[in-house]
């Protein structure tokens, strides 16, 4: 803040609600640093802001993150793990729906730990078929799954509802075990062949989007040969 008198507004990434308070402030001359502590329930923002056409729209179902990934500061940043209560997706779904929007992206840092938190139980299958039932919605699209949550349940749902496009974004980051360890990931390589074989065997058409990570620190080279 003091090293960088030019800056007009620090401002946490949970902090959006501040910003039209903070800009008032920055045209009189007055400079901001907004830091809240991070808060134990999902917020709610007042408003979003919606395109012309809002065709494709991303859907937030959770903030925060509990993986603690070695390589990764999210939940420094974040927080911890927080779902949305599924009523107030259902909400936004029906509002987007209402304005013109087909396809619902759904996202979080982990879309499959949904509902853990708050319902005890991973209920993103749940999720998905009241989602499908949703008027006007014609595609539905799964975005960062980790794979050690991609249950039978979730597979069976994504099968056999037709909203639910043939896609998903699974970041394995490695499969070599000793580097995932080192991630202190909790996949293993046997783990995410077996996940990815089972997707494929329920929906042959099915489009797996990831991340790799090569170069972590202690990866040699028969370990990038393997994830090669």
């Amino acid at each position: 803040y003091k090293e960088m008198p030019e800056v007009d507004i620090f401002l946490g990434v949970n902090d959006y609600e501040a910003l039209p308070g903070a800009l008032k402030g920055s045209e009189k001359g007055e400079r901001k640093r907004i830091f809240r502590p991070h808060t134990e329930d999902f917020e709610e923002f007042s408003a979003r802001k919606l395109p012309e056409n809002p065709y494709s729209m991303t859907l937030r179902i959770a903030e925060g993150c509990d993986n603690c990934c070695a390589y990764c500061v999210i939940p420094g940043i974040r927080g911890s793990y927080r779902s949305r209560p599924m009523e107030h997706i259902l909400d936004e779904a029906r509002e987007l729906a209402a304005a013109g929007c087909r396809e619902l992206i759904l996202i979080a840092q982990d879309v499959t730990q949904y509902g853990e938190d708050i319902y005890g139980e991973l209920m993103l299958p749940e999720l998905l078929r009241r989602l499908c039932s949703v008027g006007g919605v014609r595609w539905i699209r799964l975005m960062y799954c980790y794979e050690d949550k991609i249950t039978e349940e979730l597979t069976e749902v994504m099968a056999s509802e037709d909203k639910i496009c043939k896609y998903i974004d699974i970041p394995i980051q490695h499969v070599s075990d000793n580097v995932l360890a080192a991630m202190n990931r909790r996949s293993t390589g046997e783990s995410i062949r077996k996940t990815i074989k089972r997707l494929r065997a329920a929906m042959p058409d099915i489009h797996i989007r990831t991340t790799l990570i090569t170069g972590f620190p202690g990866e040699s080279e028969q370990d990038f040969e393997e994830l090669l």
